[in-house]
């Protein structure tokens, strides 16, 4: 199922690039996605959540500040008890996609209001996801900078699109592009 997952990808940066759709907002949040600076590593998350089957997709798609996709995964999980639960563990993906991948300086964006605040702040609040954004904590040592954005759905939509299309061919987990950076010499 990765081949085909490939190839929609390959389709959507096309479409996305034939067509710049400009959206309304009332809040002070992009509304297209918008490429990093410099060395930094942008990495959007988004989950997709069917809570009949406690199943879990999630979708992280990092990109450089030339717009190039580095890296595409999805992951598919089981028992997962909330969209809320949902959300903090595809955070929790993309932070150690980032890590996996030997970047230094990333920028983890969600439309995820509260998994976003969540995640940036350095003391426990007791919720129900308290392990899992107490996990994505304790990633962050292994980076030089690690920023927490929340963005509209818009500005998310590839990895919106990525976990939806997941789940929709009931595919288990695949990567694409996942390999170590090599620091220049």
């Amino acid at each position: 199922m990765g081949p085909e997952i490939v190839a929609w990808i390959k389709r959507y940066i096309k479409e996305m690039e034939d067509c710049k759709v400009k959206n309304l907002t009332k809040r002070n949040e992009p509304t297209n996605w918008c490429a990093p600076d410099g060395s930094d590593v942008k990495l959007n998350f988004d989950a997709t959540f069917d809570e009949s089957q406690a199943k879990l997709v999630s979708g992280v798609v990092a990109r450089n500040a030339s717009e190039e996709v580095l890296a595409v995964k999805t992951t598919a999980h089981g028992m997962v008890v909330s969209s809320f639960a949902a959300e903090a563990h595809t955070c929790l993906q993309a932070v150690l996609m980032g890590k996996q991948m030997g970047l230094t300086s990333i920028i983890i964006e969600g439309d995820s209001t509260s998994i976003i605040k969540k995640s940036k702040l350095e003391r426990m609040d007791n919720s129900v996801i308290e392990a899992l954004i107490r996990n994505i904590q304790q990633q962050k040592r292994y980076f030089q900078q690690i920023i927490f954005r929340h963005v509209s759905r818009y500005a998310n939509l590839m990895a919106h699109n990525l976990a939806r299309n997941a789940m929709r061919e009931e595919s288990r987990s695949f990567e694409v592009g996942l390999r170590r950076r090599r620091e220049p010499n």
